[in-house]
């Protein structure tokens, strides 16, 4: 794959705010120049053909679908690494993860992890290397870092039972049906004290990447996080009575945005699941537009010798 390095990003106070003049792209247009942008950089062209958007220009996104996002990628690498691993060891790799913040580079430690925790006796996994390196500070997670409701500890003394849980669920019932019934499920085992509904969120998405975990039709409905909402309620209010979603509830109304999305040649693969990444998205595309612009730290700086997009 071509790829070029990219031009360094200038943090002057003129490249992070936006004038008067500026346009805001309507919700399927954002996620079509988002995307545009993902394959644009594929493609191997100079940053400044990336977009015309100065927002998406500039700003740090998630991409439309998850697993174009490095951490995502770097997971599901990390389990087609493992193929000797059974439903367990990828769902304790995945729950590890989106509980440890979804750090870029943590998938491959924690499935080292993981996988030494294979050779352990049965009768060891009250300690197991994940759960060591979790209650011992060896991973950089924690309560007060980005929707994280658990500290170290607390996440420590239910993963690996979780874990377990999911799996005998699976075999007991089958498979989940959609993302929100998995969701709800890890967030019932994850909770000590507070509910971790985001990481449980993400943790289910993974699940529907992961052959065994959920039924084909398994995207068509996921618990919206608090982003998602944030973006829902604006695409409501500004295009509302446009995209025929003024009156309709969350899910009928992120089905109809589904259909929209659909509609547009380079997101006709869209899922529920995407849906829910990309009004998460608009809802920064939003805030990175009002007065103030951009800060320093949502500044996106390229890593040159990625394939996908953070």
């Amino acid at each position: 794959m071509k790829k070029r390095k990219a031009d360094a990003p200038s943090t002057s106070a003129s490249s992070t705010k936006c004038s008067k003049s500026y346009q805001k792209l309507r919700f399927v247009a954002f996620c079509a120049a988002r995307q545009a942008v993902l394959l644009n950089r594929r493609d191997g062209l100079p940053r400044a053909e990336w977009t015309n958007d100065r927002i998406l220009a500039r700003a740090r996104f998630c991409n439309i679908d998850r697993r174009d996002d490095a951490v995502t990628a770097e997971l599901l690498s990390a389990i087609s690494a493992h193929s000797h691993w059974g439903l367990r060891e990828k769902v304790l790799l995945a729950t590890a993860l989106r509980f440890s913040s979804s750090r870029r580079g943590e998938a491959a430690s924690l499935a080292a992890l993981v996988e030494r925790g294979r050779k352990q006796a049965p009768g060891d996994r009250a300690e197991t290397p994940v759960q060591l390196a979790f209650a011992n500070h060896q991973i950089k997670c924690g309560s007060g870092t980005y929707q994280m409701a658990l500290n170290r500890k607390q996440v420590s003394s239910v993963l690996e039972a979780t874990a377990d849980a999911v799996v005998a669920r699976v075999k007991a019932e089958g498979k989940f049906a959609d993302v929100l019934e998995a969701s709800d499920f890890v967030a019932d085992h994850m909770t000590v004290g507070k509910r971790p509904q985001f990481a449980a969120n993400e943790t289910a998405k993974d699940f529907a990447y992961v052959e065994g975990l959920m039924h084909p039709a398994s995207h068509h409905r996921c618990r919206l996080g608090p982003g998602a909402k944030k973006g829902l309620q604006l695409v409501r209010t500004a295009e509302g009575e446009t995209l025929g979603i003024a009156g309709s509830g969350d899910e009928a109304a992120v089905a109809t945005l589904r259909a929209a999305l659909r509609a547009t040649p380079t997101l006709d693969w869209v899922e529920t699941i995407d849906v829910e990444q990309a009004l998460c998205e608009y809802s920064k595309y939003e805030a990175y537009s009002k007065p103030g612009g951009i800060s320093a730290n949502k500044i996106f700086t390229p890593h040159v010798a990625d394939a996908v997009v953070d």
